[in-house]
């Protein structure tokens, strides 16, 4: 029998947007591993001139994989979770700075020893 243990769920991720990793408070997020049915979520096909093309919902990996986001303040409002992030207007290179760092830590076959 095969016994396995997944030792790290989450991660601590600070973006690079906006020259964020210098800043004394940079912007942290919380990132977490997504579930088998989490990433079938966020996949889908669509018929394109024959082929089938691979669409990514990056909303909902966002809304599955972001834990936590400290440090950013828009309009004397904290912006702290997935939906908070998603409702912003103009952060949209953050966004897919998060949301790509997503789904490239989730990117993986299988639980063998995590990054």
């Amino acid at each position: 029998m095969a016994e396995y243990t997944i030792v790290t769920k989450e991660v601590e991720y600070i973006p690079e947007w906006d020259g964020n990793g210098e800043k004394t408070e940079p912007i942290t997020a919380t990132l977490a591993y997504l579930t088998a049915a989490q990433r079938s979520q966020c996949i889908s096909g669509r018929q394109v001139s024959g082929d089938v093309a691979v669409v990514i919902d990056y909303g909902k990996a966002v809304r599955f994989g972001l834990k936590n986001l400290r440090n950013l303040i828009v309009n004397k409002k904290k912006i702290q979770t997935a939906d908070d992030l998603l409702d912003l207007s103009g952060f949209d290179a953050l966004f897919m700075e998060i949301a790509s760092k997503i789904w490239q830590m989730n990117a993986r076959e299988d639980a063998r020893p995590l990054p």
